[in-house]
């Protein structure tokens, strides 16, 4: 985890997949794969720590950091040779009938869901104060009781939570460029002066909350993960309210703060 913010208010990277020891962070947008051809390289979504740790500090990769790799990726990974046979999930489609509410008719529909297989999952980084880590804590327990996602009311996304440690990152000398660990939402004067290699990513989905659980929030686009920022180096992204017209129970919010990391890289790197 990180830590040593001095914001008051928690913040979250997206989560990331893990197998075993092996940490996944998103592939930079703007990493070129040194002896990959372009159309494999851009099926590439995840690189383990110690590679996006190398591009942090030299602004891309050699060939001699892929030794040990293969030259394409698996399902998006690049997973070391020696774990060139793990997975690690499985999708599963699961058929489900839904019944009319006038005629009773039945209608057989699919959808996706994925498995994790043992020793792998989902992380995420927190930077956060020590006064709150304690109740940090028991609200990730009590989420992994309760389940994440869209069926968690039919007993999906139950999860075991562990806090195994801080991920450290390279201090990083003369800035080019940061990258980013969550989802990102500008601020007005950030966006007048953006300059980004990103990827977008629209995000809706339901409240969640005691008064409602039925309304769908309103949709935003956010700069995705992975996504390269040359200026402003300094990025701080805003909370955005996503309340839907007509709900007045209370305010519902989408942090769009970023949560990024130093690279030494910039566009010179490219």
């Amino acid at each position: 985890m990180i830590t040593g913010s001095v914001e008051t208010i928690p913040a979250f990277s997206s989560a990331f997949p893990f197998l075993e020891q092996i940490y996944f962070l998103p592939r930079p947008l703007d990493l070129d794969m040194p002896g990959w051809e372009l159309k494999k390289a851009k099926r590439l979504r995840y690189i383990e720590h110690g590679l996006f740790c190398k591009y942090l500090l030299n602004g891309q990769l050699e060939k001699v950091d892929l030794q040990g790799y293969p030259t394409e990726a698996s399902a998006g990974f690049l997973l070391p040779l020696a774990y060139a046979q793990r997975r690690l999930y499985q999708e599963e489609e699961i058929p489900r009938v839904a019944l009319d509410s006038v005629s009773s008719n039945s209608n057989v529909y699919y959808f996706n869901q994925l498995r994790f297989f043992p020793n792998s999952g989902l992380y995420c980084l927190v930077r956060r104060t020590d006064e709150l880590w304690p109740l940090l804590q028991g609200c990730w327990r009590v989420l992994g009781d309760e389940g994440l996602g869209g069926d968690c009311s039919s007993g999906k996304g139950l999860f075991q939570v562990e806090f195994p440690g801080e991920m450290e990152f390279p201090e990083i000398t003369q800035l080019g460029a940061v990258v980013l660990l969550g989802l990102y939402y500008p601020t007005v004067s950030e966006s007048a002066k953006l300059d980004s290699s990103y990827n977008l990513m629209q995000r809706a989905g339901y409240i969640y909350s005691p008064d409602e659980q039925n309304q769908r929030r309103q949709t935003v686009r956010m700069l995705a993960e992975g996504s390269v920022i040359y200026e402003p180096l300094s990025p701080n992204g805003q909370i955005v309210d996503v309340t839907p017209p007509g709900f007045t129970a209370h305010r519902v919010w989408r942090d769009g703060r970023a949560f990024a990391v130093a690279a030494a890289g910039g566009k010179g790197a490219m």
